[in-house]
């Protein structure tokens, strides 16, 4: 079973009161703009829609009902990944799915298959779930992390053309550990894993929280402020709970306001 993640827009900054209509989604993915609405899928394929990003409504399912999808526009198509046990975890695999359009009423509107990106045979030290994809904006390559607390966080690449794994036969690289729901950033020449350690679940007595590192490279190594490895265990505190914010989880940062400068403090 995969783990909580939040939204990716500045209002979970703000009060979650301020929200509207429907806004409840378990593992809810990067939102992401079509013909000027915002979408955001989750686990089990459901879907939300909103027309300003603040009032929001039931969308359309996805045709896989999988877990912690996360979703990227490139070019003319929106590349979706989402991850499914296979039997028991840590068995698992990351599926890419892609589409013309976001839109269940245009008539381009069709999700097809793109195959397995990532996968974990049951028996490695990782769980193929959780997957983030990031799109490097000072060179253009596509990256995808992913896994749990199984075993390691892990990192692929992906060809930004077709959305699928770039050279299949490379070793995945590890880049942490004891965390889960992790994504990436890139801000001011430096790279930022941002992950979720702690526990989940429990209503308001749940430990998550988020820890983040930096590296001058995609591939790592991610350093805390206190130069420990987050494949050590490493990790400064991002956000813990406070007020009306318990057991806050991580998938992306791409859009909340002021995250820069808090990264940057590093």
């Amino acid at each position: 079973m995969t783990m909580c993640k939040q939204l990716a827009l500045a209002f979970w900054l703000a009060p979650v009161f301020a929200l509207d209509g429907v806004v409840g989604i378990h593992d809810p993915s990067t939102v992401v703009m079509c013909n000027g609405k915002f979408y955001t899928y989750g686990t089990g394929g459901s879907s939300l829609v909103s027309d300003d990003g603040w009032s929001w409504k039931r969308g359309t399912a996805l045709p896989r009902r999988g877990l912690a999808p996360d979703v990227i526009h490139l070019g003319d198509r929106y590349y979706l990944y989402i991850a499914a046990n296979i039997g028991a975890q840590p068995k698992a695999a990351v599926n890419m799915l892609w589409n013309k359009t976001l839109d269940p009423a245009s008539p381009d509107y069709k999700w097809e298959e793109g195959g397995v990106v990532a996968s974990s045979d049951g028996i490695e030290d990782c769980n193929a779930i959780d997957p983030g994809v990031f799109r490097d904006p000072s060179d253009g390559r596509m990256w995808l992390v992913y896994g749990s607390y199984f075993g390691y966080i892990r990192l692929v690449e992906l060809d930004p053309k077709t959305g699928k794994r770039l050279n299949p036969n490379d070793k995945p690289r590890d880049l942490a550990i004891n965390c889960e729901a992790s994504d990436m950033i890139y801000h001011d020449g430096w790279y930022y894993l941002l992950a979720t350690h702690g526990s989940c679940c429990r209503g308001a007595d749940s430990g998550y929280n988020i820890r983040v590192g930096r590296s001058r490279k995609v591939t790592g190594p991610f350093l805390d402020n206190a130069g420990v490895d987050m494949i050590q265990g490493g990790g400064r505190l991002f956000l813990g709970s406070g007020g009306r914010v318990v057991g806050p989880a991580f998938r992306t940062a791409r859009s909340w306001g002021g995250s820069a400068e808090i990264l940057h403090s590093l």
